[in-house]
Formats: C-alpha cells, structure tokens, sequence
C-alpha cells in the first residue's frame, strides 16, 4: 500500500515591510517669540524699576526627521531641531533720585550678545500625500519637548555724578538659565521626488512652548519658545 507524502507546513506570507522615511533639512528659524521682564529696585529708600525686552533675530537651525507608517496613510514619528543663536536685550530702568523723591533718572542701553541654544524634539503623526508622479505633501503634528539655555540680565551697574540728575550705564551683569518646556507643533511640506525613493524637501512649521525663568528678584517671569521655521532638504520615502 503505498504511503502518503507526510503533509507540508503552511507558510504564513510574508508581511511586507512597513513604509518609512528620514529626512534631513536645514532650516531658519524666522519667527522666534519676544519676552521681557521688569523687576523692582529699591535705591534711597525709594522704589524704581528695570525692564529688560529680550529679541533673538533668526539663526541657522538643523532639522533631522523619521516615522513609520502604522496603518495605511498614517505615519508616526519625530523630528529634532536645534540652533544657538545671539539674544538681543533692550534695557530701560527707573533710578530714584538720591535727593529728591518722585524724580527718577531714566536709564537706557542695548546688552547684545546673550546667548541662546534651544533644542526641540517633536513627536508626530503624520501623511504622505501623493498629488503627481513627482510631488508628494507631507502634513504633520503633535506635541513638542523644548529645551533651552538663555543667558539673562541679573543686574545692571552705571555711574553718576554732581548734582546726580542723570546716570550713564556701564555694564550688565549676566547668567544662564536653563529650562525645559512641553508644548505642541504643526507641520507641512512639499516634496519633489528626483528619484523612486529620494527627494529634495521644503517644510514649514509652527511650535510654541512656554518655560518660567527666574527674575533677580527671586520672582518667575514666562517665556515662548519655539515659533516660525522654514526650512529645506533631503526626505527620503522607503
């Protein structure tokens, strides 16, 4: 009696690999949010005050990105931005006068050159929409991690001479704090494919986080981080 061939194993197919992308870029970031801080003094036992008005011009940034595609059309993943860049900080003071009350010297001075670095870290969904053989959208969001470091005007020092009705500034005393932030991002983007899998890249976006820093005064004072970033680069879609 012939024997019957001992049954074969069904394979299960194969699951095809997930889609997913990295990108690179190098961006600008154009939109970095203003913040200042006023704080009391107290001189000849009378009361003034001393604002500090902090603007950080644009700086070079760079931006490295990556997901997986999790179920068809969607991606999840994140991207890090990073950039130091120099803070500007408009100084303007109210000093009482050491002979007369409600007389105060105003004082005013540019403290250039305050350092900053800040460092995001983006956790996104996101899409990859064809619209032609060459062009793809890519959209993007979710929430935001900010770190950064900001040097801060702590004190002011100025002269002042016979009959004391006018102060001349001359230094500024710094120090850097370091603060992290949550918040949240949207993104979205052009991709112009120049190969199957590699493309030249042009994105867009908008973070906004808020930290408290400490006043010379013991007093905490908020700041936004994050803001408007353009930049562009290479994305490549596996």
């Amino acid at each position: 009696m012939p024997t019957r061939p001992a049954p074969q194993p069904v394979r299960k197919p194969a699951r095809p690999p997930r889609p997913w992308f990295v990108s690179f870029a190098a961006g600008y970031p154009t939109g970095l949010p203003k913040f200042d801080n006023t704080v009391a003094i107290t001189e000849f036992v009378e009361t003034g005050s001393r604002k500090v008005g902090y603007t950080t011009p644009g700086a070079p940034a760079v931006d490295v990105g990556i997901g997986v595609q999790v179920r068809r059309g969607l991606f999840l993943g994140g991207a890090v931005s990073a950039f130091n860049a120099s803070t500007d900080g408009e100084l303007t003071a109210e000093i009482p006068h050491p002979f007369f009350f409600d007389q105060k010297r105003t004082l005013t001075a540019s403290v250039d050159g305050l350092e900053r670095q800040e460092l995001g870290i983006h956790i996104q969904a996101a899409t990859i929409v064809p619209l032609n053989r060459r062009m793809r959208i890519f959209l993007a969001g979710g929430p935001s991690l900010f770190r950064v470091r900001q040097e801060l005007v702590s004190n002011v020092s100025y002269s002042q001479e016979y009959p004391f009705d006018e102060v001349t500034f001359t230094g500024a005393t710094r120090e850097s704090q370091a603060k992290t932030g949550l918040g949240f991002h949207g993104q979205g983007g052009l991709v112009a494919m120049f190969s199957r899998r590699v493309g030249a890249d042009v994105l867009v976006r908008y973070s906004r986080a808020s930290v408290l820093f400490e006043s010379s005064d013991g007093s905490a004072f908020s700041a936004s981080l994050g803001g408007l970033q353009v930049a562009t680069g290479i994305r490549a879609i596996f």
